[in-house]
């Protein structure tokens, strides 16, 4: 926790800077350089192959994000996030409902398409390490990160609106070309609902919307 929080004052004190910059900027008709935040809920799931009859639902997760843009005059720009990310989903199996809970720090890099100044698309890649995995079925918690990659990859996409002056309201769509679990061998064991043997492919599928302020 104290990681983060030192992250977070940080990535405040250099928006706090990039602001200034942006002003002073402004002032000799410079392009602006952008910054800003972002807060929204994710909507998520693992889709598997080879399930065996299991039923994935999604699961709801919380995001927080910073981002910076260079300066640019034309259309096509480059941005550059981090993101945190909770993802995960829900299995059900007979009876018994276990949550699976997956928290990630995200590095996405996208090109982007200024329609107007007032709506943008996004298009890219992103890398992710895997900061805490678990399950919890009932009052029964497991930890899963031996169980999980640390590292994963894909592309996203997705559009911001910019209805007045520095707000921010998007969405954006993103998934794994990487498997979230390891491969392993071992089965399980009699009588378990939720097997430790994942040999399945298994990808992070994503939806996200979201509100911030960029400066």
């Amino acid at each position: 926790m104290k990681q983060y929080l030192l992250l977070l004052v940080t990535a405040i004190l250099s928006v706090t800077s990039l602001a200034q910059n942006n002003k002073d900027n402004a002032e000799n008709n410079i392009p602006r350089k952008k910054a800003g935040i972002r807060i929204g809920a994710n909507f998520s799931t693992v889709n598997v192959k080879n399930t065996a009859g299991l039923k994935l639902n999604n699961r709801q997760g919380l995001m927080i994000s910073g981002f910076f843009a260079p300066a640019t005059r034309g259309i096509i720009g480059f941005r550059t996030e981090v993101v945190y990310s909770r993802q995960g989903f829900e299995l059900t199996a007979e009876d018994d409902k276990t949550v699976i809970t997956n928290d990630y720090l995200l590095f996405p890099q996208f090109t982007t398409i200024n329609i107007t100044r007032f709506f943008q698309l996004q298009v890219g890649g992103q890398v992710g390490y895997l900061l805490n995995a678990n399950s919890k079925t009932g009052p029964l918690r497991l930890d899963m990160k031996e169980l999980t990659n640390r590292i994963d990859y894909g592309a996203a996409g997705g559009l911001e609106i910019y209805p007045f002056k520095g707000l921010i309201l998007g969405g954006r769509y993103s998934m794994s070309f990487g498997n979230v679990y390891k491969q392993m061998n071992t089965a399980a064991e009699p009588g378990e609902m939720f097997s430790p043997a994942f040999d399945f492919k298994s990808r992070n599928g994503v939806i996200s919307i979201f509100l911030g302020y960029q400066f």
